[in-house]
């Protein structure tokens, strides 16, 4: 099946739009194929940045309206205890929001922007969308995150990196507060300002590790006394380099 034949099945999908690289050509697609479609984004206080101010961008380059609704997920317990499952619960809430979206706006299927790798990895999330009847259409049809930036370069149009939440950067099993994701959505930006392309302020009872790319961490080394005193400004007790650089899906190695 193409992507053509999967997105003109219906006759009102909905389009959970991230912001991402995969979202982002997702949407694209679904502006030069179907004849009525809706983009909707949930904005929460674990979004990243970037990945938000990117909806924006998207929405303008594109000229596609998408509608942006607020959600809380420290208002899920089980998000905030912060097991290996707490991406399950939050997909699970999302997912419910989303389906109250769909039926308001008389949407017939909810997309998302999962590539075929992304079922290669631990994502919990996963099953929470497949419970939800959320339909992966790039999954679908085998298409991976390398012929997605491929794509997006041949057509001309700005992208990012899809990025995981900052809850992902809180290790496992410890609360997940308000104070602790606005301290990572801090730390992060910083970082990014000196010129990385990539960061991961990972927390861990009170300590960051700076997770960026191997060919980047001479930015850190050159402005590693700013970093440690606007880091310890912050409350942060010790920051470390982690000198493997950065790889997705680190923080859930056996």
């Amino acid at each position: 099946m193409t992507l053509k034949e999967v997105l003109t099945k219906y006759k009102k999908p909905l389009l959970a739009f991230s912001g991402g690289s995969d979202s982002t050509y997702l949407l694209y697609k679904m502006k030069e194929y179907c004849q009525d479609f809706l983009a909707a984004s949930l904005i929460m206080q674990s979004s990243v940045t970037r990945d938000v101010k990117n909806i924006y961008n998207m929405e303008e380059i594109l000229g596609v309206k998408v509608l942006k609704k607020e959600f809380n997920p420290l208002e899920i317990k089980e998000f905030r205890e912060n097991s290996k499952l707490r991406c399950f619960y939050c997909k699970t809430h999302v997912c419910s929001v989303l389906n109250e979206i769909a039926q308001k706006e008389n949407c017939d299927v909810i997309f998302d922007g999962t590539n075929i790798d992304d079922l290669k990895v631990y994502r919990p999330g996963l099953k929470a969308k497949e419970d939800g009847g959320v339909i992966s259409p790039l999954a679908l049809c085998g298409i991976n995150k390398e012929t997605v930036l491929k794509e997006l370069k041949n057509i001309g149009l700005p992208y990012k990196a899809s990025d995981s939440c900052y809850a992902t950067r809180v290790a496992y099993n410890e609360e997940i507060t308000l104070d602790k994701l606005n301290l990572i959505k801090y730390c992060e930006d910083f970082i990014l300002d000196l010129g990385v392309t990539s960061v991961r302020c990972r927390l861990s009872d009170g300590n960051i590790t700076l997770d960026v790319p191997k060919f980047e961490q001479n930015i850190i080394f050159d402005n590693r006394e700013k970093i440690v005193e606007v880091f310890r400004e912050k409350g942060v007790k010790t920051i470390s380099l982690d000198l493997e650089g950065f790889v997705s899906g680190k923080q859930d190695r056996s």
